[in-house]
């Protein structure tokens, strides 16, 4: 029961069980485990497509070395590797969530769409969103 209160990192208040998880896995040299301590990544060594890796410089929860630290789990993956300052976006700040909320300039969410066409065959960028192209 209860609830752990998002405000604190941004986000909404989350159920005590999702809290828990998150803290066991920040706390664990896997990252992601399961509640013994193993983990959970049983395919990441198959993962083999472009991955772009995004970190932000006021980012509390998730700064540079722990993001660095889980590169090492898609060993296959070519990984396009950005580390952005909140200036580097035209906004104040950015934070864990930040980069995901509607506050977010255009120019950013593009940017990514037009990552995204370059990497799948078939799709096309139309009115600020990639689809698949009939």
């Amino acid at each position: 029961m209860g609830r752990f209160p998002g405000a604190w990192i941004g986000t909404a208040n989350l159920p005590a069980n999702i809290a828990r998880s998150w803290a066991r896995w920040g706390r664990s040299p896997h990252y992601v485990c399961d509640r013994r301590g193993r983990p959970l990544r049983p395919h990441n060594d198959d993962v083999a497509f472009p991955i772009r890796w995004m970190s932000f410089l006021d980012d509390p929860i998730a700064p540079l070395g722990a993001v660095e630290a889980l590169r090492c789990y898609y060993p296959k993956a070519a990984v396009e590797r950005r580390h952005l300052a909140p200036a580097d976006l035209g906004v104040e700040s950015i934070g864990h969530f930040g980069f995901f909320r509607k506050s977010m300039p255009r120019s950013a969410w593009d940017d990514i769409a037009g990552w995204f066409e370059g990497r799948l065959p078939g799709a096309r960028h139309c009115g600020g969103a990639s689809v698949a192209a009939e």
